[in-house]
């Protein structure tokens, strides 16, 4: 199952997106203490790459992939993506990200059969 939290945190731990330069994955991150009195742990980001997209444009460059941080990710990429996530996940129907634009991703949120974390 793809799990968007997942997702966005490899994104964020490849680019070393957090001020923390330490903090490079997941096993770290569990390493981190919620001080007492206090419900949540802050976990800034790193404001010189405030530029970058988390979904960028990665492009060959002689033959070698290559991640263009401060180039978004186009529209039709996106769009491919998200089929072919739906696809593996196994949902039905093709999945567009205009969806969740009309409302359509209201039906997946009120379905009960996937984890919202009110992002």
């Amino acid at each position: 199952m793809i799990c968007p939290h997942t997702l966005l945190f490899g994104i964020l731990f490849h680019a070393r997106a957090f001020r923390n330069s330490r903090l490079t994955s997941k096993a770290q991150l569990r390493k981190l203490f919620i001080s007492k009195g206090c419900e949540q742990l802050l976990v800034p980001l790193d404001p010189t790459k405030s530029d970058w997209y988390i979904f960028c444009k990665t492009e060959l460059v002689n033959g070698t992939p290559t991640i263009q941080r401060t180039v978004p990710m186009s529209k039709s990429a996106m769009s491919t993506l998200l089929v072919t996530f739906g696809e593996i996940r196994g949902w039905k129907g093709a999945f567009h990200a205009h969806q969740f634009r009309y409302g359509s991703g209201k039906v997946l949120n009120e379905s009960g059969k996937y984890f919202h974390a009110g992002l």
